[in-house]
């Protein structure tokens, strides 16, 4: 069981740690400049999906709550190279290749599986939401929105400390994501080693 159940778990705690009660009203606005911190800066596991994509005249839209491209695939697995739009609009063999846009993806006609970086599921959707961060990581929740309410309230010394604990916290998402993709990965040198 995680520490925080939900949104109103998440609130209570917060309100506990800058001792102050007058930000509920206000408390939806730190949860999502927190989260917006959160799909700058995180890039775990739980985050990467994959997308159907089918692009005709060149171009298709992004998934919606796309952060981050990771890879666009023919159906045989073959990976496609991606390129700035302004090189990508000057080969005259796109084949091959793919730019990412504001809001599309340009890339030859075709059908492919698109893998990405998904945004942070919001939690200010109602008192009852939950998603995978705040299941598995309570604390950075915990430090980075009230290092929100903190800066709200000016008080800099509680700023600073919450946002020193949320930089720890960042730090500790990394490195337990590092650990559960690759702890077990091994590296295989090719050819004849002495």
């Amino acid at each position: 069981m995680s520490v925080f159940v939900d949104y109103l778990d998440l609130r209570t705690a917060v309100v506990e740690m800058i001792g102050n009660a007058d930000i509920t009203d206000v408390f939806p606005r730190f949860v999502k400049m927190a989260e917006s911190d959160f799909n700058r800066r995180l890039r775990c596991r739980e985050q990467i999906e994959t997308a159907s994509l089918s692009v005709a005249d060149g171009r298709v839209d992004l998934p919606a709550g796309m952060s981050e491209p990771i890879g666009l695939f023919r159906g045989n697995g073959a990976e496609l190279v991606q390129q700035s739009v302004q090189v990508f609009e000057r080969l005259a063999d796109k084949r091959g290749f793919y730019a990412v846009l504001a809001s599309e993806i340009a890339a030859a006609d075709g059908d492919y599986s698109f893998q990405y970086y998904a945004k942070v599921p919001t939690l200010a959707t109602s008192s009852t939401t939950s998603n995978w961060l705040l299941q598995k990581h309570p604390e950075l929740y915990l430090y980075a929105v009230a290092e929100k309410a903190a800066k709200h309230l000016v008080n800099a010394e509680l700023a600073t400390a919450t946002g020193s604990l949320a930089e720890t916290e960042y730090k500790s998402v990394a490195a337990q994501d590092y650990s559960e993709r690759f702890a077990r990965a091994r590296v295989r040198v090719g050819g004849i080693t002495p």
